[in-house]
């Protein structure tokens, strides 16, 4: 589980469980795809790579897995989880 503000509220956590940058609910799919803060990372992404913006976990390991060869893809995947950790850690 990722420790977003949904998830820390389950076990009666008392913090704010909105987003820092938009203040909507702080989900997973929020943080990582919804949040401008998000869109804008891939947007950059999309704009020096070409790569279509992810639209769900699944779309960004699944379908870019795919991209090219094996050195590529392995790239690729190592700098979406450095995006993704990046995010979070933001």
């Amino acid at each position: 589980m990722i420790l977003t503000k949904d998830n820390l509220a389950r076990p009666n956590w008392n913090g704010d469980t909105r987003c820092s940058f938009c203040h909507s609910t702080e989900t997973i799919h929020h943080l990582f795809f919804d949040c401008f803060y998000a869109k804008f990372l891939w947007r950059a992404v999309h704009l020096m790579f070409g790569i279509s913006p992810p639209l769900s976990i699944e779309d960004l390991f699944v379908h870019w897995s795919k991209l090219g060869d094996n050195l590529h893809n392995s790239l690729l995947l190592t700098a979406a989880s450095a995006l993704c950790w990046i995010i979070w850690l933001t």
